[in-house]
């Protein structure tokens, strides 16, 4: 996993030490976004499968439509 962000230490982890992805959106989601999420984690996560949520939500901050929550564990000594 990699960031532009100055300062993000490369140790910071990769796709491989997610273990839960959540997804807060204010619209409707059916089939076919589900799938979308699907098979875009199956992509680049193939080698494990995080636990996947969605949550219907009635707003959320800025006028943002989705907001994906990630939670990883990182070995320590990684």
């Amino acid at each position: 996993m990699s960031s532009t962000r100055s300062g993000w230490p490369a140790w910071a982890g990769t796709l491989k030490d997610v273990y839960a992805v959540k997804l807060y959106h204010t619209t409707d989601v059916n089939e076919e976004a589900v799938a979308y999420y699907v098979d875009n984690m199956r992509k680049y996560m193939p080698d494990h499968r995080p636990i996947l949520c969605g949550l219907g939500v009635a707003s959320l901050a800025f006028g943002m439509k989705v907001e994906i929550e990630v939670r990883a564990h990182i070995p320590q000594g990684s």
